[in-house]
């Protein structure tokens, strides 16, 4: 039986990680850097967003690219939340605890990634674990 996304750990934590990202700029001074705040924002949405297109791809290795690029997402708001720092709209502390969760959220996706290129199962979409998965029950 195929998982639900959201029984995914790498998948609950990178939206764990978005959220708490998305809050701390919703706190955050970033007044003149709307711009700078524009590009976490959608580097937050494009770690859950890819790891979701990458759920529903026919291969394991789709998938795993598709984490590939949830991953890098993930780096790029570590490093674009040290430039906030920078900039004073966020704290070193904050911006420390987040780029932790960051590379807490890489390891995870990596990993998964790892596995399902190992795996490489070719035929994920029709996989059906008993007769009620295809019902959709």
């Amino acid at each position: 039986m195929r998982l639900k996304l959201e029984e995914f750990t790498a998948y609950s934590k990178a939206l764990e990680f978005s959220r708490s990202v998305s809050a701390l700029l919703d706190a955050g001074r970033f007044g003149k850097d709307c711009d700078l705040r524009r590009q976490i924002l959608r580097a937050c949405d494009s770690v859950v967003a890819n790891f979701a297109e990458g759920y529903e791809q026919p291969t394991d290795r789709a998938f795993a690219n598709y984490l590939y690029h949830s991953k890098g997402s993930s780096a790029e708001i570590g490093q674009l939340l040290q430039v906030a720092a920078r900039r004073r709209c966020i704290s070193q502390e904050q911006c420390d605890r987040h780029i932790t969760m960051a590379k807490g959220v890489c390891r995870l996706l990596a990993g998964l990634a790892r596995y399902l290129y190992a795996s490489d199962f070719k035929d994920r979409g029709h996989f059906k674990g008993s007769r009620n998965d295809q019902l959709g029950d």
